[in-house]
């Protein structure tokens, strides 16, 4: 990992899961956040819907 750059997403973390919408993720996908790049010229609305419910099919891992 470089110097400054933040961590992958974890999809598996209960909390980031509970936290985002549906819409929040496509938004994102779509419009890219931070260093990640956007993607809404590259997916249609139907490779968008899913790549969230790709994103949804991890399954969180509750902490101790």
């Amino acid at each position: 990992m470089a110097e400054g750059v933040a961590p992958p997403r974890n999809f598996f973390d209960s909390e980031f899961q509970a936290s985002r919408s549906d819409a929040d993720l496509e938004s994102v996908i779509r419009h890219g956040k931070g260093a990640m790049p956007p993607f809404g010229k590259l997916f249609d609305e139907q490779q968008t819907a899913l790549l969230v419910a790709h994103i949804r099919s991890f399954k969180p891992k509750t902490r101790p």
